[in-house]
């Protein structure tokens, strides 16, 4: 899942239900569904509690976003970044472990390093990532493959 797919997101995307799901759209407008994880749906069933209380299950309104002049507008890549560096600094002090550069892609990266890490086939990664070609996720095998000799 990319940033910009997980803030093109509406309430009317996601589906707690019995199988939770959220249905993202990519590049060239190609639209697939993504499981997801039973932590997440407590996550989100909270978040959506506590910023979308009033909204139906199929409200058009972006599951992630800010105000502005009173109203609901979509979140942007660059809100995010900006969060992201304040507090990436934050968790750096309290644990230096944290990278320098917190960026929206070192989420996506790191979720797929560890997939791949614990047996997820890289076609499965693929499909996950939204990858048109297999070459693109073949990153993930050459860089745990590095890792590895370090």
């Amino acid at each position: 899942m990319s940033i910009q797919e997980l803030l093109d997101l509406k309430l009317f995307d996601i589906r707690l239900g019995r199988t939770p799901v959220a249905t993202l759209t990519g590049k060239g407008n190609k639209t697939r569904m993504f499981p997801v994880m039973p932590k997440t749906v407590q996550h989100l069933g909270n978040y959506l509690r506590a910023f979308h209380p009033d909204e139906s299950e199929y409200s058009t309104q972006p599951l992630f976003y800010i105000m502005r002049n009173e109203s609901k507008q979509k979140m942007s890549d660059d809100n995010v970044r900006k969060w992201l560096r304040v507090y990436g600094k934050t968790a750096k002090s309290v644990c230096p472990e944290v990278p320098d550069n917190i960026h929206p892609h070192l989420f996506r990266h790191s979720r797929a390093m560890h997939l791949y890490q614990h047996g997820m086939d890289l076609t499965l990664i693929s499909q996950w990532l939204g990858h048109a070609n297999l070459e693109t996720t073949l990153i993930y095998a050459h860089a745990d493959t590095e890792m590895k000799r370090i």
